[in-house]
């Protein structure tokens, strides 16, 4: 079984290894801070991880940028992936722009399609031109852009005072139209309450709210059979992780333990990294199904990248675990017992609204990164 696990992981590295190696000639890591100066450019694709990342330079090709605190105010000529802490994003980006943070702030920029965003507090400027359409899904939203097509977005709080070249469609605690917001095309919304809308907000399109609290009896006692089927699957899933974690954990210990300590050191590298995977294994797979050959073994791919999906939500549980380990005055705690509190606390936190995906996205993420840099570590230790 050892060594499936291994020839297994093996292939994934090294045929990620393969389609990732431009970006990954031009990776840069650090434990302080790393950054791109403005006279600097860079004619390849860019992945940057550490605490403080800053961005002045101009990157020819696309840029994943993972860290604490990033800063990206020079010219990307491709896409922009920025997850971290607290971002301040300005100047030119060519194509898409996807961020995920805490607090998320984008301002003076020229971006030549698509943005999505997911955060806690997110501000877009009134100096900012957005040529595609906007995704937006946060706990506080403020939106003075220019959005050149469609507007989609979920939030607790919502303003708009910037401008949609066509529909809206939000769902929002609460929803503020501004005095320069300008719509175009249909706006749907759901909420609890009506819409707070400037006198002078220029809505041409037609405008319908749908009320989330109308409800008849038939929905609400289908909400009540898919809580029940929800709460029951959430329990079978635990106990399923868990039965699969503690086999993992028996005959995989010390591996475990090493991701586990990857992610405690290398944080930042691990989410990097595992930005990088994920990124890259969906074009790897659609290339080895075009060329038809290369189908059994992209199907044998797949099915590995799941199972490393699967396992990475193993892996932070044994962080969990490890964290709560360290607080106690004895060390010398079961380490079954240790991973069923970890993994326990996961499915609490994958649980609870707004921060359940973020949860998702970061123990997919760390659990990846920190596969990775230990199945390239143990490749190349080999090698040697």
């Amino acid at each position: 079984m050892k060594q499936v696990l291994k020839f297994s992981a093996a292939i994934f590295v090294t045929l990620t290894l393969i389609f990732t190696s431009s970006t990954y000639a031009k990776t840069i890591h650090s434990e302080g801070s790393v950054s791109v100066d403005k006279d600097d450019v860079i004619n390849d694709d860019v992945f940057i991880a550490s605490d403080v990342v800053t961005i002045s330079g101009t990157v020819n090709g696309d840029v994943y940028a993972v860290g604490g605190v990033v800063t990206v105010n020079g010219t990307i000529n491709g896409d922009l992936i920025v997850a971290g802490g607290t971002l301040d994003i300005s100047g030119v980006i060519t194509d898409d722009l996807r961020v995920g943070g805490g607090f998320i702030t984008i301002r003076n920029s020229e971006i030549g399609d698509n943005v999505s965003i997911a955060g806690g507090r997110i501000i877009i400027a009134e100096d900012v031109t957005i040529g595609g359409s906007l995704l937006i899904g946060g706990g506080q939203v403020t939106n003075y852009a220019q959005v050149e097509k469609n507007l989609l977005a979920g939030a607790g709080e919502m303003v708009i005072d910037g401008s949609v070249g066509s529909s809206v469609e939000i769902g929002a605690g609460s929803l503020t139209f501004g005095p320069n917001a300008k719509v175009v095309g249909d706006i749907k919304y759901a909420s609890d309450v009506e819409a707070n809308i400037d006198p002078s907000a220029d809505l041409q399109g037609e405008l319908s709210r749908i009320d989330p609290q109308i409800k008849s009896t038939f929905e609400k006692s289908t909400g009540r059979r898919e809580l029940q089927a929800r709460f029951g699957f959430s329990v079978w899933s635990y106990l399923s992780m868990l039965l699969v974690g503690l086999m993992a954990l028996y005959f995989f210990n010390k591996p475990l333990k090493n991701m586990s300590e990857i992610v405690t050191h290398r944080p930042w590298a691990s989410l990097g990294f595992g930005l990088i995977v994920l990124f890259m294994a969906l074009p790897l797979l659609l290339i080895l199904m075009f060329t038809v050959i290369g189908v059994p073994l992209a199907v044998i791919l797949m099915l590995i990248f799941f199972l490393e999906i699967y396992l990475s939500r193993i892996v932070v549980s044994v962080l969990i675990g490890d964290l709560i380990q360290k607080q106690m005055p004895d060390n010398k705690v079961n380490p079954y017992v240790l991973f069923a509190l970890g993994l326990l606390l996961f499915f609490i936190a994958i649980n609870i609204p707004v921060i359940n995906f973020f949860v998702h996205l970061f123990s997919i993420l760390l659990g990846l990164g920190s596969m990775f840099i230990f199945t390239r570590q143990k490749l190349f230790y080999e090698r040697s």
